[in-house]
């Protein structure tokens, strides 16, 4: 995939000095690596339907986990989920109308636990699985038991495409739920806000998902759980001497906005002794989780001071080389401090890897606004390091081949968690990344590219909104000469095999799609709208228009 980088290079400074976040890389022939595997859609190479068991069959084969695999053989979708333990017992239908299995409701929360949920936790697991089971309303209501199931059956869907029509059954029900409430000031509320924002953005209505999200968090700042007024008390004042409130608070408030009022994840479990003193218990799902925290906070700070609302300009007209370096730092000591359990390995579990591709998707975005002013101007330097060419392209690309090599790694390894929408970033910033490589002396970029546009395409199987990303990402190739408007057609006429499951779903809302991601990193830092997935796919519509028109001619 790369060498490791010469003495004199930074990129060799930094596997030195920091190697839990720059380890070395060491090459890997493209050609060892499996190609269906890697390079071609998974539904593509067979469709787990077709040629196995139904996912609610008892006849499935067990145990296909999200767990690492050793092996390079071309590996199909897995086709069963084990259920958690906690929700054998399960009856759906005292939470909801909808007419859904116990079975099946049990494999596809089951399957958010295992590969959302490491990621993105809006809530505290054991205790919300322990009042979806015993009936109990503290930490689970139907509104949050529609939202979860809303969005955990997109993912689904690549296993079985018909649990499509559940996800949106479930929107609807949740909408009316929440409709229905006297009062959604309850932490269950604002979590499944947040979730129905996320099902709304992944149904490419980001302008149904922004009500959701403003909703959430204006019932969180009126529970104190963030955004307190100076004066005004915060959740502390209602949560003290409630500890199992205390811990479900925190994890819905650092999943909604960072830094809220309360202690993180990790940080506020702790354990009684004989004596009554609490102290820590290890556990590396805590662990990961302040970490992950701890990272988000340091983010933050970028984006305020990239974006933040009193900004004027864009990011490339105002971002001092001094600011970005001490934000690197700070990066650089966070991944440092990491504990043991948290340092990849082959052997990490796939919220370690994912921890790991967010890591270096923000080195990129710290330095990428530096990236246009190189380009007009003399190279800048970083300060604070050894190496003669320490400048951000060189800690761009830096993270750049780490992200590369974590993609591997990722598709190598977690059959099931590539159906999670949460590895979308590490494919969109490597996709972004490879076009910067097209005039590059080697044509590994090409593979990488694929690599990526594979990635997106099985995330179409399951979330609609990417068929629009994955076509953002081939204008931006075609435009950029990194693809033929042929190659591009191929792909589109794949996505247009993968997602028939969408065409025949009621869409939400009116059925526009709109999708303002930022896709395109680099225009976004000049023209974020732009930038945007719909008018970058809308673009690609009319690259193919214009080509078909002039073979025509020709």
């Amino acid at each position: 995939s790369c060498m490791p980088g010469t003495p004199n290079s930074l990129e060799f400074e930094l596997a030195v000095r920091h190697p839990i976040a720059y380890p070395t890389l060491y090459p890997i022939p493209i050609a060892s690596l499996p190609p269906d595997r890697m390079i071609r859609p998974t539904r593509a190479i067979q469709s787990p339907l077709d040629a196995s068991p139904s996912a609610d069959s008892g006849d499935s084969p067990p145990g296909q986990d999200i767990s690492p695999t050793s092996s390079f053989s071309t590996a199909q979708p897995p086709t069963t989920l084990l259920i958690h333990d906690g929700l054998k017992q399960l009856d759906i239908s005292y939470w909801t109308d909808v007419p859904i299995s116990n079975e099946l409701a049990a494999r596809v929360i089951s399957l958010y636990l295992e590969i959302d949920y490491p990621v993105l936790p809006l809530f505290h697991a054991e205790l919300f699985v322990q009042d979806l089971v015993q009936r109990r309303g503290y930490f689970c209501s139907r509104l949050l038991v529609s939202a979860l199931l809303s969005w955990a059956c997109q993912a689904y869907t690549a296993l079985k495409p018909e649990v499509a029509t559940y996800s949106v059954e479930f929107f609807s029900e949740a909408e009316r739920c929440l409709a229905a409430m006297p009062s959604a000031n309850t932490l269950t509320a604002v979590s499944a806000l947040q979730l129905l924002c996320m099902s709304a953005v992944t149904q490419g209505r980001d302008d149904v998902a922004l009500r959701f999200l403003q909703e959430s968090v204006k019932v969180g700042r009126t529970m104190g759980l963030f955004g307190v007024q100076p004066g005004r008390p915060s959740a502390n004042s209602w949560l003290d001497g409630y500890h199992d409130w205390r811990i479900a608070a925190s994890y819905t408030a650092w999943g909604i906005e960072i830094p809220p009022q309360l202690p993180m994840p990790g940080d506020v479990e702790f354990i009684p002794d004989m004596q009554g003193v609490y102290s820590t218990h290890p556990d590396p799902q805590k662990d990961r989780f302040r970490a992950c925290c701890q990272l988000w906070v340091i983010f933050h700070q970028v984006l305020w001071s990239y974006y933040g609302q009193k900004q004027t300009g864009v990011p490339s007209q105002r971002v001092p080389v001094e600011f970005a370096e001490g934000i690197y730092r700070r990066l650089l000591t966070w991944a440092d401090d990491l504990p043991l359990n948290l340092v990849r390995s082959d052997l990490s579990n796939h919220g370690v890897m994912m921890m790991h591709i967010y890591f270096h998707a923000i080195v990129t975005d710290v330095f990428r606004p530096l990236l246009i002013d190189a380009e007009m101007s003399k190279p800048l330097r970083l300060g604070s390091f050894t190496a003669p060419k320490a400048t951000p392209e060189a800690a761009y690309s830096a993270s750049v081949n780490q992200l590369k090599r974590l993609l591997l790694m990722y598709r190598l390894n977690f059959r099931t968690a590539m159906f999670s929408v949460v590895w979308q970033t590490g494919l969109i910033y490597v996709a972004n990344a490879m076009m910067r490589e097209v005039k590059s002396n080697s044509n590994e970029w090409r593979y990488y590219l694929h690599l990526c546009m594979a990635g997106l395409e099985d995330l179409y199987a399951s979330y609609r909104v990417f068929g629009s990303i994955a076509k953002a990402i081939l204008g931006i190739a075609i435009e950029h000469g990194a693809l033929r408007t042929s190659e591009a057609r191929r792909i589109t006429n794949e996505l247009e095999d993968l997602g028939r499951h969408h065409t025949v779903i009621k869409p939400l809302g009116d059925g526009r799609e709109v999708a303002n991601w930022i896709i395109d990193l680099d225009l976004a830092m000049t023209d974020p709208k732009a930038a945007q997935g719909s008018n970058l796919a809308e673009r690609f519509q009319e690259l193919i228009i214009e080509d078909t028109t002039e073979e025509n001619q020709s």
